[in-house]
């Protein structure tokens, strides 16, 4: 077993730990349990698991290196996984995987909702981008082919169902930007 795959193991595990945490910190009651996603959210994780699955693979099999890469790849899952436990945290209450509005919400504005409306798609796009490469299995990168357009879909089914359904979320658009704060 090579250091990579190990490498990978170990951002699976830590992703995971953080998502784990972040939603037992959020009060149960009034978090969405119904089933039904959006096709755009299944895909995602398909994707995702595709992706990941590759990594595990093509890391256990193969020796490869690339310092930089490597070092990028750590930079990259970190990155992803500091903002996924922010926007959960920040998120509280208004957690849900299915696109929904409750009554009663209201927009969140904080935190990583500050700069941009999306942090938590920055955050797997991010990770699914370092985990390639933090594991030295640069095939898998062409799941991020199918990832990139689903994740814009999903976005904007979400915005759109936002804008209509929660009050105030119109004027949020216009003072965030979607994904990357200042560009997009």
């Amino acid at each position: 077993m090579n250091n990579h795959f190990l490498y990978a193991l170990s951002a699976l595990f830590l992703l995971q730990a953080t998502i784990i945490i972040s939603r037992i910190s959020i009060k149960q009651g009034n978090i969405e349990r119904k089933k039904g996603l959006h096709w755009t959210t299944s895909t995602l994780i398909i994707c995702q698991w595709l992706m990941i699955i590759t990594c595990l693979i093509d890391s256990f099999l193969y020796e490869k290196t690339s310092d930089y890469l490597n070092i990028l790849g750590v930079l990259l899952v970190l990155i992803s996984v500091s903002i996924t436990a922010k926007a959960f945290k920040d998120l509280g209450e208004n957690y849900s995987l299915r696109i929904m509005v409750r009554k009663g919400q209201a927009v969140v504005k904080t935190g990583a909702y500050k700069l941009i409306r999306n942090p938590m798609d920055l955050a797997e796009i991010l990770f699914m981008i370092g985990l390639p490469l933090l594991s030295s299995s640069h095939i898998s990168l062409v799941f991020l082919i199918p990832f990139i357009p689903i994740i814009i879909m999903k976005i904007n089914f979400e915005e759109a169902l936002l804008s209509k359904e929660l009050k105030g979320y119109k004027e949020y658009m216009k003072k965030t930007k979607k994904l990357m704060p200042y560009i997009y």
